[in-house]
């Protein structure tokens, strides 16, 4: 896997069961690989080009050296080159917004294949897949969004290109919003899976786990200016 933190260390319940201290961070993975399926860089490789690290045992938590990453870099390198192809094929699953694989489970997801029928109807019916792609959520920001504590509902109103998408998230196991760090949230929407057959949305800011998610129908944006952030 190849990617990098996106948080600081946050402590939480031991993975193994014995109440030790525990810390976890979140990651944004690039690259995940299937080691019994794909080619990998083998601990033989490894050792062989950082012999000062052991590769062969340990647990999480050793940092290598700047000298021993910057070896590892090289090694990355060559590796990518190696099978452009198969990292060319990884990096293009990344441009999904939407995961096929969920999609089948959002409510009224025909809404929004309707929206790309009307309003992207060349690109649909060049490649269906285009519902499901990163590029064409680009200059979009959250309109509206509110959360009902007791039925434990989240509501956000999305904006499309000129559209606005309702979407309902149900059953809520988290939700994080970071809208005031300075960061520019523009541009980012993303739906996947998460845990056993949990959603997670990622949506300019907004982070959040739910059992269910909903399509309500797409309007027209009708103000006068487009906004362009949180």
């Amino acid at each position: 896997m190849h990617g990098n933190f996106t948080s600081e260390p946050q402590k939480g319940e031991d993975w193994s069961g014995k109440g030790r201290d525990t810390y976890y961070c979140d990651i944004n993975p690039w690259n995940m690989l299937d080691s019994d399926a794909q080619p990998i860089i083998t601990t033989e490789e490894l050792q062989k080009a950082i012999p000062s690290f052991d590769w062969t045992g340990g647990h999480s938590g050793r940092m290598l050296t700047k000298e021993e990453a910057k070896k590892l870099d090289k090694l990355w390198d060559k590796y990518c080159k190696n099978n452009s192809e198969f990292i060319e094929t990884q990096k293009r699953q990344f441009t999904f917004c939407i995961d096929k694989a969920v999609a089948s489970r959002i409510d009224g997801f025909e809404h929004l294949i309707d929206y790309f029928k009307h309003d992207w109807a060349d690109d649909y019916a060049k490649n269906p897949d285009c519902v499901f792609m990163e590029e064409y959520y680009g200059d979009t920001c959250n309109l509206k969004f509110d959360h009902d504590y007791e039925s434990s509902t989240f509501h956000l109103k999305y904006m499309l290109q000129g559209s606005v998408l309702p979407i309902t998230c149900k059953n809520l196991h988290r939700l994080e919003m970071k809208i005031d760090d300075d960061s520019d949230y523009t541009d980012w929407f993303k739906i996947t899976s998460a845990w056993e057959d949990c959603f997670l949305l990622e949506a300019n800011g907004i982070k959040l786990i739910c059992d269910e998610i909903s399509f309500g129908e797409i309007t027209d944006y009708t103000e006068d200016s487009y906004p362009v952030n949180i």
